[in-house]
């Protein structure tokens, strides 16, 4: 998209005048028994995306009617279809001048049909939205389409004006990257990639957290260390930038003009923070941030000073920045140039409850109305999936519309939706891109219409199966009142076995509706994955819990051939993604362990129940530090032979054992212990240490250990118990080593474990 016509998007007050059919009056018949007395017309000089409108009302229209639509450029004399916002369209058609940004308009008169709209995407969007509405097609995705058998086509008579609240409309989902799809469902993010015979799409610059790509430290920082963020009174070149330090923005505005000269058709620059904390915390950066009560404050000003030297040379140009995680607050007296865009992101959010009545998103509301209040533009990054697991269910359902009107209401210009990109396989990977996408192009829309829509349409007669699935999801995520969050690492808090044994029988029942239609059954299979998944991972517990409160189990019976299957349907659909950046083919290993046979457990445990204790062994856990250095060795003093070795002289945290779903969703409360041994050559004092880190935000330690020479048995391994801590899915076991071989030569860890109480 050209810059100007990116300018006009973002500045213009866009009216939205819905649809008025004035159904009173006769209807059209535009085909009968495979003949129609109407060609479609369209202009010689017509832009690309006309064309392609012209080309998209020909074939859908003869698919659902058997008729035959001529495409000409001249104008028959009587009866048409006109498709193009040219000068014959705005002469003719009333109302033209009312439409903003991708605004539409379908009118009759005398019997004609024109179709046409505003900027380069108008009049696409207007014959999609009369193959939707009134001829019946749906793009369920990029592969899959209804349309209907209509051998007589009557149409009624049209006036319908429409420009979408949304300038800039994205979904990041795997269909969404169809750049066809994506225009037929009205998208046009920076993603969509969408052609200019498609009408194009909004683009950054850049996309997002910039600071380092356009001043690297690799580049700059041993020469200038003072253009980067001071921590703990160090600068350093893993942090941000001292955002206050004027040398440093000169080169910085001097780069991102050149990344403005080489693409100065985008009309869009991020000029963002690092994807992390670390902001500086010299004497400068601190006052001003304290001055204006928020760390976007040092970030505003800087972007400012960089939009203003943008605009000198290229006036038109929109600057983009993230209000983000420790910039998200509003500052209290800078205020956004005319020619920057805040991206305001929910990251932090419980997306189980709409933003503006949820209680846990009380902060984020106060957000977005401050930045609405002082933004020109405002931009939406909001989080529609779990990047932890894009496979576990999901049911953020109740925020979804509201939310989408809480940001029109606050007066977005743009909503990035980011789901899960790699994912064939989410929880409803198919529903979830075009359902937001008809929320973005029409916030006022029926979230549970749609949804049902979609099901039935999709799905077939199974699509009621899956409606009731959704419900007890929602339900059972509103009992339990957790904070559904986008990094989520368990499901044992929310949904529970009475939940899954209510489901399983839902897809039973709905395959036997279907069975025998391929296609159907091929869909079912996939939607019912996350299930399976819960299923697989939650295996040892559930089967525990239904064995001891006598309830009914209706899991797999055999859960490493249910594990195999579900593996080859990850790579029968074509999945690469578990979660963000968590490849599938990384993560069979780990899937692999869930089903092990047990190792013979420790001395420690040989007079206790195995309903009371969980064990891991050394070949569980994960060697991680910078080194690697850790290394998993024969041990005879280990119960089952094997032992983590970690040598004395490398420091930091050097193993680990993620807290799995049988530790968090078995045991509410208990003992932790690490069973370890030295070779140390120092009789007291420390050698090591052991602990609980939490790995939600940023991490911290919850727990840590100092172990002590005189701690140690002389033969054998020892058992270091760690203070009672609920086994949270998000935490982890740590072993740490202090870096000095003068008082240990090596640490032996035999594995973890937890008794209940």
């Amino acid at each position: 998209m050209h810059l100007k016509t990116l300018a006009a998007a973002l500045c213009a007050t866009g009216i939205a005048l819905f649809s008025a059919i004035a159904a009173a009056e006769p209807a059209d018949l535009l085909a009968r028994d495979g003949a129609t007395g109407y060609v479609i017309v369209v202009d010689a000089d017509a832009a690309p995306a006309d064309l392609t409108a012209a080309r998209e009302l020909k074939v859908h229209l003869e698919a659902a009617t058997g008729a035959t639509f001529p495409i000409t450029d001249q104008d028959p004399g009587g009866k048409a279809l006109y498709v193009g916002g040219g000068e014959r369209f705005r002469r003719v058609v009333p109302g033209t001048d009312a439409l903003g940004p991708d605004g539409i308009r379908i009118w009759s008169n005398g019997g004609s049909l024109y179709f046409g709209g505003e900027g380069p995407r108008g009049s696409l969007y207007a014959v999609y939205t009369f193959l939707e509405d009134v001829v019946g097609c749906r793009w369920w995705t990029p592969s899959e389409t209804h349309i209907p058998h209509v051998p007589e086509l009557s149409i009624p008579a049209q006036d319908v004006s429409y420009t979408p609240p949304i300038r800039m409309r994205e979904t990041f989902y795997y269909h969404a990257f169809d750049p066809v799809f994506s225009a037929r469902n009205r998208l046009n993010g920076h993603f969509q990639e969408i052609p200019e015979a498609y009408g194009g799409h909004y683009r950054f610059i850049g996309w997002c957290h910039t600071f380092f790509p356009i001043l690297p430290p690799e580049t700059y920082f041993d020469a200038h260390p003072e253009w980067y963020s001071m921590i703990d009174g160090e600068r350093v070149a893993d942090g941000q930038l001292c955002l206050t330090n004027l040398e440093m923005r000169e080169e910085f505005i001097t780069n991102a003009l050149e990344w403005v000269q080489k693409d100065p058709d985008a009309g869009m620059i991020s000029i963002s923070q690092n994807d992390w904390r670390r902001q500086c915390q010299c004497p400068k950066c601190a006052a001003l941030a304290a001055e204006e009560g928020s760390e976007a404050g040092p970030l505003l000003h800087f972007v400012n000073a960089v939009a203003e030297a943008i605009e000198a040379e290229y006036p038109d140009f929109i600057v983009e920045t993230l209000a983000y995680q420790y910039t998200r607050q509003a500052p209290k007296h800078v205020r956004p140039r005319h020619n920057v865009a805040v991206r305001l992101c929910s990251i932090e959010c419980d997306f189980s409850q709409p933003i503006e009545t949820g209680p846990r998103n009380a902060d984020f509301l106060r957000d977005i109305r401050e930045w609405s209040e002082i933004s020109s533009h405002l931009y939406i990054w909001n989080y529609v999936t779990n990047f932890s697991f894009y496979h576990y269910p999901h049911p953020n359902w109740d925020g979804l519309g509201p939310d989408v009107r809480l940001f029109v209401k606050h007066k977005a210009i743009g909503v990035f939706q980011q789901g899960d990109r790699g994912s064939t396989c989410g929880d409803f990977h198919a529903l979830r891109p075009w359902l937001q996408a008809k929320l973005l192009w029409n916030p006022d829309s029926d979230v549970d219409a749609l949804i049902n829509e979609f099901l039935n349409g999709y799905y077939g007669a199974a699509g009621p199966y899956l409606r009731r699935y959704i419900d007890i999801t929602r339900e059972a995520v509103a009992r339990a009142d957790i904070h559904l969050g986008c990094f989520r690492r368990e499901t044992a808090d929310w949904l529970t076995l009475d939940d899954l044994n209510a489901i399983t029988p839902l897809f039973d029942e709905a395959a036997a509706e279907i069975a025998g239609d391929r296609l159907l059954e091929r869909r079912l299979d996939i939607a019912r994955v996350p299930l399976d998944f819960v299923w697989i991972e939650r295996w040892t517990a559930l089967r525990r819990e239904a064995q001891r409160d006598g309830k009914p189990f209706l899991g797999p019976e055999d859960p490493v051939a249910a594990r195999d299957a579900l593996l080859r349907r990850f790579r029968l659909y074509d999945c690469e993604e578990f979660g963000e950046n968590h490849l599938v083919a990384h993560a069979v290993a780990g899937f692999d362990r869930l089903f092990e046979p047990p190792s013979a457990p420790p001395a420690q445990l040989a007079d206790l129940d195995p309903e009371d204790y969980v064990f891991r062994p050394a070949r569980s856990m994960q060697v991680i530090g910078a080194a690697r250095t850790a290394s998993l060795v024969p041990d005879y003093a280990a119960s089952d032979g094997w032992a983590l070795r970690i040598p004395g002289h490398v420091a930091g945290r050097q193993v680990r054992y993620p807290i799995d779903p049988e530790m968090s969703s078995a045991y509410s409360q208990g003992e932790w212990h690490v069973l370890v041994r030295a070779e140390a050559l120092a009789d007291a004092g420390p050698l090591f240490a052991v602990g609980i880190y939490d790995n939600r935000g940023e991490g911290r330690t919850m727990q840590r250990i100092e172990v002590n020479a005189e701690d140690l048995s002389r033969e054998g391994y020892t058992a270091i118990r760690i203070p009672r801590e609920r086994p949270r899915i998000d935490r982890e076991f740590y072993i740490e080593t202090l870096g000095d071989p003068s008082r240990v030569v090596a640490v032996y860890v035999a594995g973890v474990y937890l008794v209940n109480e």
